[in-house]
């Protein structure tokens, strides 16, 4: 009966749980970012040199930033 399972053993099961839980939740944000990044990218290359500037107004400031 050596190998019985103690509260303590489910409360470090539950902290590593919620520090990898956190770490994937973040990637899955990142990733998430980068597609929506991505979609933008598309959405715009099927505009017309004409009117290159017309999406400029629906960038947000962090993009506006980094096109200028």
């Amino acid at each position: 009966m050596a190998d019985q399972l103690k509260f303590e053993d489910f409360t470090d099961f539950k902290k590593e749980h919620q520090a990898v839980a956190g770490s994937l939740k973040n990637e899955l944000d990142a990733i998430s970012t980068k597609l929506s990044c991505i979609d933008q990218q598309f959405k715009l290359s099927d505009r017309s040199p004409i009117n290159i500037f017309k999406g400029f107004t629906d960038l947000n400031i962090a993009d506006k930033k980094q096109l200028l």
